[in-house]
């Protein structure tokens, strides 16, 4: 568990007192279902579509509504409002609103799967990279999304990218996609990880082999590294980085920083996000606010794609790590409706059953 004293209240500001923060025990999302005693969709689709009806649509209905809903629960509404007034609601979105705000909603209107889908297609059309947004080569911006994945959840995102971009995603990639980690990309989403528990004899041997490749030689061209990295399961790695550490005695961040410069965006992907996936995603928040301008459509993908399984842990990491709270940083790089709906997604709100304080 990691803890923070900081002078600093939940919305960066100084007060003086020092605070705890704790990052909780299992994952936990700021996203929760509505209690089903409540939940209505019908009622939720004809609060929708008068919204809409509204001159120049009522933003602040809309995002109540729709971000204190759970995915399953969207889907309800959505096949509610198709029901109900024969349209679709994720046609309503684009028609009658815009900008960043327009894209956070129709991707929460959107499964998992196609909302990964869909961010992929981004980054290797090019609209997220680029001196302002992100000067990391595509591979690794793609590597990112797709590392973290189980088999099933690979399985998922191959069918979704199809149907997004009438194409294979590993054809794609080798298409359109350059970088010393293309290959790996291709391996990892062409065949997916190994499942199942690992054997111990596994990991020691593996373990070994990590040991003994100095770590300023480590290099994606590595068939050892490679076999490791696209080929086991995350569990799998974890328990040979972990005993990696425990042989060579340092941290992993300490050791990316040995790596070729080359090489070491793409490895500080693979090893961050297996160490720690919560500071893994707390970093991504980070690098999509820094500096000059907002790289948007990041920063709206983590929050949604996070947001229903461990974004209450992710804000726990990013203030622990950046001192300030994920709340400030998005209050001072987003406006309007577009900030009102990521802050509302950022909430945690209690799960049925729970009171809130």
């Amino acid at each position: 568990m990691g803890k923070l004293l900081s002078k600093e209240n939940p919305e960066g500001e100084a007060t003086g007192e020092a605070e705890e923060v704790e990052v909780p025990h299992e994952a936990t999302g700021t996203v929760h279902p509505q209690p089903e005693s409540e939940f209505t969709p019908l009622g939720d689709a004809k609060k929708l579509n008068e919204a809409f009806q509204s001159f120049g649509a009522n933003e602040e209905a809309i995002t109540a509504i729709l971000a204190n809903r759970s995915w399953e629960q969207r889907q309800e509404i959505r096949d509610a409002y198709q029901e109900e007034f024969k349209k679709s609601l994720l046609c309503e979105v684009e028609g009658e609103l815009s900008g960043n705000y327009k894209t956070a909603l129709e991707w929460l209107l959107l499964d998992p799967d196609t909302v990964r889908a869909t961010y992929i297609t981004r980054v290797i059309n090019g609209s997220l990279t680029g001196k302002l947004l992100d000067s990391r080569g595509k591979d690794v911006l793609i590597l990112e999304v797709v590392f973290p994945l189980t088999k099933t959840e690979l399985q998922g995102l191959r069918k979704s990218f199809e149907k997004v971009s009438e194409t294979q995603l590993f054809k794609e990639i080798e298409d359109k996609v350059t970088g010393p980690f293309k290959d790996w990309l291709v391996e990892i989403v062409k065949t997916g990880r190994n499942e199942g528990s690992p054997s111990l004899k596994a990991i020691e041997k593996d373990t070994q082999a990590l040991v003994n490749n100095a770590v300023d030689t480590w290099s994606p061209d590595n068939t050892e590294l490679q076999q490791l990295f696209t080929k086991q399961n995350l569990f799998h790695i974890f328990s040979v980085l972990n005993n990696y550490e425990k042989e060579k005695g340092e941290v992993m961040a300490t050791v990316l920083e040995k790596v070729k410069e080359d090489f070491r965006d793409g490895f500080t992907v693979v090893i961050t996000s297996c160490m720690n996936g919560y500071l893994f995603y707390a970093d991504g928040l980070y690098q999509s606010m820094k500096g000059l301008g907002t790289n948007d459509i990041k920063l709206i993908y983590i929050m949604i794609d996070r947001c229903e399984y461990d974004l209450e842990n992710v804000k726990a990491e990013f203030r622990i790590k950046y001192k300030k709270s994920l709340e400030s940083f998005i209050k001072d790089d987003t406006t309007g409706d577009y900030k009102n709906l990521l802050l509302a997604i950022l909430e945690n709100k209690p799960k049925e059953g729970e009171k809130s304080e």
